[in-house]
């Protein structure tokens, strides 16, 4: 950051605490100086505005006051994860099921079998057609009966 510190309130404050540059809270009605672990809290009820004390200062109190930069690390900030966590519950992490390859192998074995009958089903539909060319070895014999078997499973 290229400033020692920031005079300032409201919004502001936060953005000097993410960039981690000291905060002196303060501005013509007054404020509460150094921002610190001890002031936080009051500070942050009142949107950092320098309302808990309206202390005022003397030009040269002001002056001093901001010269003296203390050994400063921005106040720990609750993370936007720790409140939304504290609105909304947090969801359980996802519990895998105890048989996972067998389901795979099972939903491998469901999708063969569905490919087949998708097969098997557009072959018979092409039977019915009479675009038997794909299976020449199917005399007309065998046609016929392919066709009755399925008019009768149809009725």
């Amino acid at each position: 950051m290229w400033a020692d510190a920031v005079v300032t309130i409201g919004k502001t404050v936060r953005y000097a605490l993410a960039s981690g540059t000291p905060v002196f809270i303060y501005d013509r009605f007054g404020g509460d100086g150094y921002l610190s672990e001890d002031n936080y809290t009051e500070n942050e009820a009142y949107n950092f505005s320098g309302r808990p004390s309206c202390r005022k200062l003397t030009a040269d109190q002001l002056a001093d006051g901001i010269l003296r930069i203390p050994d400063w690390s921005p106040p720990a900030q609750p993370s936007l994860s720790a409140v939304l966590g504290s609105i909304v519950p947090v969801p359980q992490p996802h519990i895998r099921h105890p048989d996972l390859p067998g389901l795979a192998d099972m939903a491998a074995v469901i999708g063969r079998f569905t490919a087949d009958t998708f097969n098997t089903r557009n072959y018979l539909q092409a039977i019915l057609n009479g675009d038997a060319g794909s299976w020449p070895w199917l005399g007309k014999a065998a046609l016929k009966k392919i066709k009755r078997t399925i008019l009768r499973v149809r009725k």
